[in-house]
């Protein structure tokens, strides 16, 4: 039996504008083991930020699509 299973991110990076966010995302993005999103920052959990949320994801199926191509954890 073949399960479906989804990939969930398991670590977030979170920061201010201008403290290194985008050199930390392309250091890890070059890691392969580490799977990064092509959506840099799909504001997902930015409730309180809704001009920023309706550029990224509002959905939470939208939110995992971005995973769908990592490998699961071995």
């Amino acid at each position: 039996m073949v399960r479906n299973k989804t990939v969930k991110p398991n670590f977030f990076i979170i920061g201010a504008p201008k403290a290194g966010t985008t050199a930390l995302y392309t250091y890890l993005s070059e890691h392969p083991h580490v799977y990064m999103s092509m959506m840099k920052e799909p504001h997902f959990f930015a409730t309180d930020f809704s001009n920023h949320r309706a550029r990224g994801c509002s959905t939470l199926d939208d939110y995992l699509k971005l995973f769908a191509d990592a490998k699961p954890e071995g």
